[in-house]
């Protein structure tokens, strides 16, 4: 029997830009995949076999990656992650960009970084990094504001879902926090 095609939403971000909350709200629309530090998709991304059987029926995944990831310096070979979930499907690249300002505080206060400068300057290479990937992706991808999900989540959440085609559960914008206001 042959595999159903899997689209794979891959979701993108420096750290402290909103990859988790992207991804939980991918998931509230029936997504499969893991909003933690650690994903069960992990194990498929850094082995030579196949979907493990708990995806088997799943139709639509989303994995997270942020940049740097499993150590301050550890840059993901985004491109190499994009091909395997293309082997799948579809892959749909959904970039979470924030505030700057929002951004480094929250790096510092989350103890990824110890002043300005470092997060600044951390921000810088990340992003370099995500560029690179895109570059070489010739394919649509997403840009997600998540400083304006948190300012005014269903404009955002509206974006999302024209790109996605996902339809999200009624109220979700009214579970989202500003998480930019404590940085004002």
């Amino acid at each position: 029997m042959d595999q159903v095609p899997v689209k794979t939403y891959f979701v993108i971000g420096p750290e402290s830009s909103g990859t988790r909350v992207t991804t939980t709200i991918l998931m509230s629309a029936g997504c499969v995949g893991d909003d933690m530090h650690s994903q069960r998709l992990d194990r498929f991304i850094n082995s030579d076999t196949g979907l493990m059987d708990e995806f088997a029926e799943a139709d639509m995944l989303v994995v997270r990656r942020s940049v740097p990831h499993g150590g301050p310096h550890l840059y993901p070979e985004l491109g190499e992650i994009a091909a395997k979930f293309e082997a799948l499907g579809p892959v749909l690249p959904v970039i979470c960009v924030r505030d700057w300002y929002a951004n480094v505080r929250s790096k510092i206060q989350r103890g990824h970084q110890k002043n300005r400068e470092d997060g600044y300057n951390a921000l810088q290479k990340e992003v370099e990094c995500i560029s690179r990937f895109l570059v070489g992706w010739y394919k649509p991808f997403y840009i997600f504001n998540t400083s304006l999900l948190f300012g005014d989540p269903w404009r955002a959440l509206c974006g999302l879902m024209e790109y996605t085609g996902l339809q999200f559960p009624p109220r979700l914008e009214s579970t989202i926090f500003n998480a930019d206001a404590q940085y004002e």
